[in-house]
This record gives structure tokens, sequence and C-alpha cells, in this order.
């Protein structure tokens, strides 16, 4: 009897470190996907762009530039950071890492977020868009955009970031649960 309980938590601690492995699995595939899509649209969005000599378009280049610069940058250090994470390591270093790496995301998320507008607004230079006076016409796509962009942080902040992470530490719980049982 002793040795068929034991035969069930081996079992039942195997399934519940798979979950997070998985789970860590995809988050690693989506921090190398999150490296690999700007090398990737590097080359099809450059050749689009019309280099005008222009102050608006060299502002909204460098406002643009710099968002993506620094958003390459967090996504090289979130690649660092979910590659140094190892289910070998005891519980309680594994659920630090994971606790930094939830940190980490939600802070650059937030940044990002309080970013945008200039972003956007260099996207906008570098088009060439001007608005010169406010009709309805000019303010209905600023309406949609900010809209959009309310609902777009809304749902990131409360459901998408917290929730992924709370299963995780959810796991692996239970799994740190089953080995002080033994």
């Amino acid at each position: 009897m002793d040795e068929n309980i034991r035969i069930n938590r081996e079992i039942l601690k195997q399934m519940l470190q798979r979950k997070p492995e998985r789970r860590i699995l995809f988050i690693k595939y989506h921090a190398i996907w999150e490296l690999i899509l700007p090398l990737i649209l590097l080359p099809i969005v450059l050749p689009q762009i019309k280099i005008r000599d222009d102050v608006y378009f060299y502002l909204g280049a460098f406002l643009f530039c710099a968002f993506c610069i620094l958003t390459y940058y967090w996504a090289i250090r979130y690649f660092l950071m979910v590659m140094k994470i190892d289910f070998s390591n005891p519980i309680i270093d594994l659920k630090r890492q994971v606790a930094e790496l939830e940190r980490f995301k939600i802070k650059t998320k937030k940044i990002g977020f309080l970013l945008f507008p200039f972003v956007l607004t260099g996207i906008f230079m570098l088009a060439g868009m001007r608005i010169n006076k406010i009709t309805p016409y000019t303010m209905l796509p600023l309406f949609l955009i900010v809209i959009v962009f309310i609902a777009s942080l809304f749902i990131t902040f409360k459901y998408s970031i917290s929730e992924r992470f709370r299963k995780l530490n959810k796991e692996i719980s239970d799994l740190e649960k089953l080995r002080n049982e033994e």
C-alpha cells in the first residue's frame, strides 16, 4: 500500500511539474517570437517609408525609432530572464524568478502604454499627416484610436498578463505543497 501511494505521488508530482514547464516553454517561445518579429518586419516596412526633408519627418522618426529600440531592448532582457528559469532549482528560487519575470513584464507594459501616445504621434509625423483644423472627420479616427487604446490597456492588465502569471504561480505552489508532503 505504501509503495502504491509513493507511486501515485510520484505520478502526480510529474504531472504537476509538466504544467508549469509547458507554460514556461510557451513563455519562452513567445519571448523568441518577440525577438524575431521586428527583424522580419523591418525589411518589409523600411522600403515603404518615403523620406522627406522635413522637421516633422525627423521628429517622427526619432519618436518612433526610440520606442522601437527601447522595446527591443526590453524583449532581449525578457528573453534572457526567461532562459534563466530552470526547473532543477528549488521551488523557492523558481517562484522568485517567476515573480521577477512577472514584475518586469508588467513594468515594461505600463511604460510602453504610457509612451504609446508619443509613438502614435511619431507615426503620424512619419506619414506626413497633419491636422490643421478639428472637424468631425478628423475627430472620429482619433476618438476610435483612443477607445481602442483604453480597451487594450484594460484587457492587457486586467486579464492577460496577470492571469498568465497567476496560473503559473498556482501550479508552482501546488508542486511545492506536494514536495512538502514527501
